[in-house]
């Protein structure tokens, strides 16, 4: 579902009423909207100083039978939030239910006020303050400064309810160095299982300015609860239509306007689904030219999909992907990476497995007899770490077909990729609900078999928090790595 968590009316700086920006967004077939002027609390589009919604358009926006520029298609109404602010008296931050408007120029006073009253907060335009605004080099360099980190950082480990940070921002002026400041602070932060998400969002402060930046949330419904939990859990995907380092229109104006209305007819990358097979993920999307893996803030592979053990050298303890085209970029959310010692006992059967020949005849029996009594005198844990156990499976499997026949007829082994794949369970479910090129994130379920090791992972997958039981796997025969 489409989200706008940033704009402004002309209760703040904006130059169009509330209604009018309500009215705009919800022709533009978004689902989800956060009013969030300058230390303004709006409590509800139909309880504004100015321009506030009347309650019957209220009611008919939220349940999608208002009348308006026909250009939306979906039948589904669009949603507000209670209580949100975009508090400025220092760095700007968005809060969003909780009922304050903060007096003080403290950044922290702000952040405790919002935890306190159980809402939830979300930094913007980190850039302004860092420096990395200029983009290029200083730019880069701004957003490499320990201390710009280090104080990010602390914020986020600090405040449990700071849920992100913008990484884009309008048409991705002030934000275009806050993807490296975001890695960085991945890089600090993601170790300790703590996920910062990114958010891409307007900034909006006219109805012309509605439409380039925007979240994408996974949501089993449309309610303020689903929002608040995608948005806590990172249950949704950032795309924006501008992408300065990148290129891609680059040549776009800092904020949206009249001379910009062409970049909305334009397509953007969007997911329609992530699978995960042991160490291989895989994102499929569609109007998209290249898909690329980061890890520690360094593009580490392209394609559709990776397998972390080839890439073990340089994943530490995340890694996300971004679906590229000439016309947008989606970010997808950090995938949390934990490496564990691989067992030595383990890794010998892990090699007696592999020694198996591809084609398997009569012969080999005694070869796979010894490989599964290796295997059978293994712990539980040390079994899990036994990735390759759907290839000696298979090689059983073919030695009782050939007994069977009661002749040497080979019998080819299954690819060992696939072997694997079998053996390991991911049960991804996430619901959402599509409309005019919405995504999809499917359920995936292999073979339903239960795992070997009963440890709950919490995997950052992009699109969204999802706890996984899953077998652990060989990562380069030295290391074990649980995703």
């Amino acid at each position: 579902m489409f989200a706008d968590l940033h704009m402004h009316s002309t209760n703040s700086d904006g130059s169009n009423l509330t209604s009018d920006m309500v009215k705009r967004y919800y022709n533009l077939g978004f689902d989800v909207l956060a009013m969030t002027d300058h230390n303004y609390l709006t409590t509800s589009w139909d309880n504004v100083a100015r321009g506030a919604l009347s309650a019957a358009d209220k009611a008919a926006i939220e349940n999608g039978t208002f009348a308006g520029s026909g250009e939306r298609v979906q039948t589904n109404g669009m949603i507000g939030f209670d209580n949100t602010n975009e508090q400025s008296h220092t760095d700007h931050i968005n809060t969003f239910w909780a009922p304050f408007n903060n007096t003080t120029a403290n950044l922290n006073d702000t952040l405790n006020k919002a935890l306190e009253l159980g809402g939830i907060s979300r930094l913007n335009h980190p850039g302004r303050y860092t420096g990395g605004v200029a983009g290029g080099t200083t730019g880069t360099n701004a957003s490499n400064n320990a201390a710009h980190i280090a104080k990010y950082v602390n914020i986020f480990n600090t405040y449990p309810n700071c849920v992100g940070m913008e990484i884009i921002n309008k048409l991705d002026n002030e934000s275009r160095s806050d993807r490296i400041l975001w890695d960085n602070i991945l890089k600090q932060t993601m170790p300790e299982g703590r996920g910062v998400w990114g958010f891409s969002d307007d900034d909006s402060h006219s109805t012309s300015a509605a439409g380039y930046s925007f979240n994408i949330m996974l949501m089993p419904e449309l309610t303020q609860a689903a929002v608040r939990t995608a948005m806590e859990t990172g249950a949704f995907y950032a795309v924006s239509r501008v992408d300065r380092r990148e290129g891609i229109n680059a040549s776009a104006p800092a904020a949206g306007d009249g001379s910009t209305l062409y970049l909305l007819s334009q397509p953007t990358p969007y997911i329609t689904d992530i699978t995960v097979a042991g160490s291989v993920i895989t994102v499929t999307g569609e109007d998209y030219i290249e898909i690329e893996w980061i890890a520690d803030g360094e593009k580490i592979a392209t394609g559709a999909t990776i397998n972390i053990n080839d890439y073990a050298d340089v994943v530490d303890s995340y890694v996300r992907a971004q679906l590229k085209s000439s016309t947008g970029i989606a970010f997808l959310q950090p995938f949390g990476v934990t490496f564990k010692e691989a067992d030595p006992e383990a890794e010998a059967v892990i090699d007696q497995i592999d020694r198996l020949p591809e084609s398997i005849t009569l012969s080999d029996k005694e070869a796979v007899t010894d490989a599964r009594e290796a295997y059978d005198a293994l712990t539980e844990q040390q079994q899990a770490f036994v990735t390759n156990i759907g290839a000696l499976e298979a090689a059983e499997a073919a030695i009782a077909a050939l007994e069977t026949e009661t002749s040497d007829a080979v019998i080819s082994q299954p690819e060992i990729t696939s072997a694997i794949n079998s053996e390991t369970t991911s049960n991804i479910n996430s619901t959402t609900e599509t409309e005019s090129k919405q995504t999809t994130t499917s359920a995936a379920d292999d073979n339903n078999q239960s795992p070997k090791t009963g440890d709950q992972i919490n995997l950052y997958i992009g699109v969204a928090f999802i706890s996984l039981l899953v077998a652990a796997v060989v990562l380069k025969r030295k290391n074990c790595i649980d995703l």
